[in-house]
């Protein structure tokens, strides 16, 4: 399947004053504003791509501490979080894939002092020392890569500086918000030097859980990153990295926040839950059996079902859910419905890398090598009621390795330039997932019963174990037409696999098929189907080439017109949806097509850029629930 997305946007002001301002590595000539958006260091005039870049000024003013933060100073680039960090998506140009399966791999890379950042839930912390950050627009996979179908991100931090210098920062504000940030730098004996930063981050409580009264909203995060840097000749540097950090919080995103006439909300948030639930039982229950026999009334038996569901034992459960009466609030004290189930969202994450450049006479060879591992885990209480009607835990815990190779000709010398290079990654991820359905049915008269699937709450376990390993070669090779028109071609080739198990492990108590406990369905579908219990195995091997062509012809520095042709590349994968059956398993990889021509420009003090592109992806990856087939 193939979707089409165009448009032609003209930049606004915002975008003229932030999108090309002088990144760090400017100063040196006046006006020009220099990038590594190709993996060397060019004008922005010499790249023929939409990107926008942030400087470590502006960086500093506007107080940047992560991707999220910046994303509210980049026109068409998002960040989103869901219930917790798990759910990430980074979109570029309106696209992305969703947050709620760690199987779908995300539309846009983000690629922090050139190491690969493979899960996003790992960007939702503190970044100290944030220098520059380049936001690329449009598929970037000859240069970058699978999973960069949309677009990709360069985060830059700080290098070890020739002199002495120290940094403290202090900040306290309302709710006992702590955050202290602290940072040294300067050279070593010899031919090297030394970056160390710290961060730390705490505030209280600022919401009240209304069914416990107990105080929710605590944060707490520190973290420390550093660098050594060596140059054993004059052609020779080395690059040491190392960060580690922890991020944690007692609530998620769900956090239901009620004033006057909360009851009213409350109960409209419950019929939108559960309610809500229990139609999409009686559609799907509709639709098997029209299929199976065409002469029924679909709109009759929706009516008998909704009628023998309300009278059965839902009543009796809806007749449980506890809700506090109006009361008058001051407007800015926030109160929220959940559960007794205390809630929490964390973050643990470290990572080493090493890089090496050394200039060479065919030109600078470097090599980064880089391993992380991170680890987050979430109990989320979404249905805002204080009864536990749906509560889920995810515990997601990755590692990666990853290895670049690439040699970058000088391209000062000659009318003909390349970059050659190789890539390879190692990586694997465990997704535990569980999720807890309905109310006990007893708990209204204060009444215990042992477990059984009838009137107890019913659980639905997932554990999915994925293996990736992927290799490529890719390239660009550049050659000036004459002076300022210049021809650029890139490729890449990519060869991956992946492997997952799927466990799971529904109870004889939830139907898989919807999630829906049977407390709410007995007796009306007792012949529902259960998803596959165990293990369900699923590989996906993908071979692919992409392309990229571009025409540019520059001005000045700071000023061009181009026209590119770039394709991307995101992984098929194996589906870690929770309640799965083997049809739906695997899915397909996702291609993107781009075709843009953009003009770079100024007048007088103002810069502009506007650009005009039709893409167009096939096998577009989405997330949606079909009420007709559980895969």
């Amino acid at each position: 399947m193939t979707r089409a997305f165009h448009s032609a946007s003209p930049a606004i002001l915002m975008f003229m004053l932030l999108s090309e301002s002088a990144s760090a590595q400017a100063g040196s000539v006046e006006d020009e504003i220099f990038v590594t958006a190709q993996k060397r260091v060019q004008t922005i005039s010499e790249v023929p791509i939409s990107l926008a870049t942030l400087d470590s000024d502006f960086i500093e003013d506007t107080g940047i501490e992560s991707i999220n933060d910046a994303a509210g100073f980049v026109p068409n680039f998002n960040f989103y979080q869901g219930y917790d960090r798990s759910e990430v998506a980074i979109n570029v140009r309106g696209l992305n894939s969703g947050t709620a399966n760690p199987g779908i791999d995300p539309s846009v890379g983000v690629f922090v002092d050139g190491v690969y950042i493979s899960r996003p839930a790992t960007l939702t912390g503190k970044m100290p020392d944030i220098v520059r950050m380049e936001v690329l627009r449009g598929p970037q996979g000859t240069l970058y890569g699978r999973n960069t179908s949309a677009g990709a991100v360069n985060v830059y931090t700080q290098d070890p500086t020739p002199e002495f210098e120290s940094a403290l920062a202090v900040g306290y504000g309302n709710y006992n918000a702590l955050d202290v940030q602290a940072r040294i730098s300067g050279p070593l004996s010899g031919r090297g030097g030394f970056v160390l930063s710290g961060f730390y981050a705490e505030a209280d409580s600022y919401l009240e859980d209304a069914a416990t009264g107990n105080p929710i909203g605590k944060s707490e995060d520190f973290g420390f990153r550093g660098k050594l840097v060596f140059d054993p000749s004059e052609n020779l540097n080395i690059k040491l990295a190392a960060d580690y950090s922890e991020n944690s919080a007692d609530y998620s995103n769900v956090v239901g926040a009620f004033r006057k006439g909360e009851e009213a909300a409350v109960r409209g948030a419950f019929d939108r839950t559960v309610m809500g639930a229990a139609q999409a039982v009686v559609q799907q229950e509709v639709m098997r059996r029209v299929m199976a026999n065409p002469a029924i009334d679909p709109m009759m038996l929706a009516g008998q079902l909704r009628g023998t569901l309300g009278a059965g034992v839902a009543g009796a459960l809806f007749g449980n859910i506890r809700f506090l009466p109006n009361v008058e609030v001051d407007t800015f004290d926030r109160l929220t419905r959940r559960s007794d189930e205390p809630e929490s969202d964390d973050l643990e994450q470290y990572g080493v890398s090493a890089e090496v450049n050394l200039e060479t006479s065919l030109g600078t060879l470097t090599s980064i090598t880089a391993y992380r591992e991170s680890e987050d885990f979430a109990q989320i209480d979404p249905d805002l009621t204080a009864d536990d009607i749906f509560m889920t835990s995810v515990l997601n815990e990755d590692d990666q390795f990853t290895q670049e190779l690439r040699l970058a000709s000088d391209s000062d010398e000659g009318r003909f330039n390349y970059l050659l290079g190789l890539y390879y990654i190692d990586s694997g991820f465990t997704a535990d997932t569980q999720t807890a359905f309905g109310v006990p049915l007893f708990a209204r008269f204060n009444m215990t019963m042992p477990p059984n699937p009838i009137t107890q709450p019913q659980r639905a376990n997932s554990v999915v174990t994925q293996d990736l390993e992927a290799f490529a070669v890719f390239g660009q090779l550049s050659f000036d037409v004459s002076e300022r028109l210049g021809l650029t071609y890139g490729f890449r080739y990519n060869d991956e696999e992946k492997s997952a198990i799927v466990n799971q492990n529904p109870d004889p108590g939830v139907n898989s098929t919807s999630g829906i406990p049977f407390p709410l369905q007995f007796p009306v579908f007792s012949d529902d189907v259960e998803g596959n219990e165990g293990n369900l195995e699923g590989n996906v091997d993908d071979t692919d080439y992409i392309n990229m062509v571009s025409l540019n012809y520059e001005f000045d520095t700071v000023s061009n017109i181009y026209a590119t042709y770039a394709e991307g590349l995101k992984s098929g994968g194996i589906n870690a949806s929770t309640l799965l059956n083997k049809e739906g398993l695997t899915f397909e990889k996702e291609t993107s097509r781009n075709f843009e021509v953009g003009y770079r420009g100024r007048v007088g003090n103002l810069r502009f850029n506007t650009a005009a592109f039709y893409t167009t992806f096939d096998n577009l990856q989405v997330q949606t629930f079909d009420p007709t087939n559980p895969a």
